[in-house]
């Protein structure tokens, strides 16, 4: 499926130009790893992710709030303040959605105590019914989305007993947004680069998923968080642009490839 990436990329990168009349400078330099990937075994602080790197952005496992730029920044604290209007959305409609087969990663393909409820997919297109269901999430995450600060969004359960084991991401330009919706007491938590810290209700967690990380659910209540791959702070305006047309046709040239 990967043979041929960076030339795949290229043809990418040049249509993506074109239409949209952005240089691509930094995405031009991506370094691709589908050859030489190691899987990391040990939850340390070091960067490895398994599809590709692009250059000049900062890495480190966990970010803060005010890493972002303003407009982020109100998101963000958005979701803390209204998390009473957010969590009772929640509570009161969750009951009549059914969240999809185990969700999966790159390292361990699909886990049945991981499931996932979307609101936008892969390549940031939004799910429809969503919005009917939950409209005052799907609202704000769809003003993220118009902004270009998330991509793929989605709730995310953890049931009583769950856990994912190291793992990493694909890509350093996305960081990972977790934010508190139903957290029960007890052991439980997420470990990334070797620094361990727990959900809160209310909270946003910021964090690289390129760095080793775990997450553990040893109480007997399931845990639910909403979960968006934001966009790196280091990326540009323009860059936040280009970087949903580039996913998307880069997609559906491998999928052309692999055929």
């Amino acid at each position: 499926m990967y043979e041929n990436i960076e030339t795949i990329w290229s043809d990418v990168i040049g249509e993506a130009e074109r239409e949209l009349g952005v240089d691509c400078g930094r995405f031009k330099r991506a370094k691709f790893h589908v050859s030489d990937v190691v899987r990391s075994t040990q939850n340390i602080p070091v960067q490895n992710p398994d599809f590709m790197t692009l250059p000049g952005l900062e890495d480190k496992p966990w970010w803060n709030i005010e890493d972002f730029d303003p407009a982020m920044q109100g998101f963000l604290k958005r979701m803390e303040v209204l998390f009473g209007e957010y969590q009772a959305e929640f509570e009161n409609n969750m009951g009549s959605v059914t969240f999809g087969e185990g969700a999966a990663t790159f390292y361990y393909g699909a886990n049945e105590g991981w499931k996932i409820f979307l609101f936008y997919g892969n390549e940031a297109e939004e799910v429809p019914g969503a919005s009917k269901v939950f409209p005052k999430i799907a609202a704000l995450l769809r003003e993220m989305r118009d902004a270009n600060y998330i991509a793929k969004s989605h709730f995310s359960v953890l049931k009583a007993g769950g856990s994912i084991p190291v793992h990493c991401g694909g890509v350093n330009h996305k960081l990972r947004l977790h934010y508190g919706l139903r957290i029960p007491d007890g052991d439980i938590a997420i470990k990334v680069g070797g620094d361990t810290r727990r959900w809160e209700n209310g909270k946003v967690l910021l964090f690289d998923d390129t760095f080793p990380h775990e997450v553990w659910n040893n109480t007997p209540h399931d845990r639910y968080i909403l979960h968006c791959r934001i966009q790196h702070p280091g990326l540009s305006a323009d860059e936040r642009r280009v970087s949903y047309a580039l996913e998307s046709k880069l997609s559906r040239a491998l999928e052309r490839n692999k055929s």
